[in-house]
This record gives structure tokens, sequence and C-alpha cells, in this order.
């Protein structure tokens, strides 16, 4: 995907995303924004950017759909293993129920609209998730449950212990985004490898 943040570079992608995200939600668009986890080759610190953006986005309206990779055919990477969901790691358990977090906040109001969705997470897990995945699922299934972050604290890449989501949304982006390449409107079309 060679021409994904063209006209800027790689490196800038996250600003890309943040500022387009603070625009669209100023002018009344809420996007459906979708994450890969589990890519080959992801490492910790992958998945620690990652959340770093999704950081950057705590105030944005909008749903954040994490999805697992699932390689296609006739790509390089057609060979490659999908993600499985008892290989993840905590810190993906993290980025997949932030952004379950995000999604509930944004839509249902906060913390009382989720108390539904944890009601039978003991069940499962003492029924039918322990004997699946072993020991294993009991910290993702607490943050499903909604266990609150000061509980959690040491398990936890971020930490939102006393924020709220502000109910006016993203402050401004400050600043320009300077493009690492030439315009299209200078050069044409011709794409160039931003590798």
């Amino acid at each position: 995907m060679k021409g994904k943040a063209y006209p800027y570079k790689a490196h800038q992608w996250r600003d890309v995303v943040v500022k387009g995200m603070e625009i669209l939600n100023r002018h009344i668009w809420f996007p459906v924004c979708t994450f890969i986890i589990g890519l080959p080759g992801e490492t910790d610190d992958d998945t620690r950017q990652s959340l770093d953006l999704l950081y950057d986005l705590r105030d944005a309206k909008g749903t954040f759909v994490p999805t697992f990779f699932v390689p296609l055919e006739n790509t390089r990477m057609q060979r490659s293993d999908s993600a499985k969901l008892i290989e993840m790691t905590d810190l993906q358990w993290e980025f997949f129920f932030t952004c379950w977090k995000y999604n509930l906040e944004s839509w249902y109001g906060g913390s009382r609209s989720s108390l539904k969705f944890s009601a039978g997470v003991p069940l499962y897990y003492g029924l039918l998730g322990k004997k699946l995945f072993g020991h294993g699922i009991k910290y993702p299934l607490l943050r499903f449950a909604g266990v609150p972050d000061r509980l959690m604290r040491k398990r936890l890449y971020l930490d939102f212990t006393g924020h709220k989501r502000n109910p006016k949304g993203m402050d401004q982006f400050i600043g320009d985004i300077v493009p690492a390449f030439y315009s299209v409107l200078e050069k044409g079309l011709n794409m160039v490898d931003a590798s």
C-alpha cells in the first residue's frame, strides 16, 4: 500500500489520522475506523504505537473496529498465517478492549450502559472460556466486563484512571502536516515508494 499515506511519509500517518478525525468530527462526520491486529512480525512495540494512536483519539467520536489479520489471495502475504485469538498478547487484548470501551462510551453514553455487557462474563469464564482458552482468557474477560482501570493498572499500557471523555469532542489539531513528497497537482499521479 505504498500510496496510502501519499503525499505524506509513513511516519506522518499518525498526525494525518488524528487531524483527519478532528476535521471529520468538527463537521459532524463520525467514521468507522478499522485497525488490523496480529500482522505477521508484529511486535509489542508496534502494538504500543497503535495504542498511542488510539489514546490520541480518546475524545473522537466514531466507531473503532479492531480486526484480525487474514491473508488475502494474490498478495505478498497470502502464505502468512492469520492471527489467532488464542495467540493474542496482553497488549493486543488491551487494544481490542480499548476500542470496545470507546465504542460503548461514544454511542451508549459511558459506563452505566456497559453493565449489561458484563453480567455474563464470570459465568462464561467459569463454564466455557477457561476450558477453551485456558487461564489466559481471564484478563481479556475482565477488560470486557468493564473492571476499572485503577484495579488493573499493573497490566495496562494505557491508564485512563480519572479520564472522562470530552463531550465537546477532540481538541483542534494544532500545526500543519507538511507533505514529504511533491503534490499530485505538481507531479500527477506518479506514485512513489514511501518506504
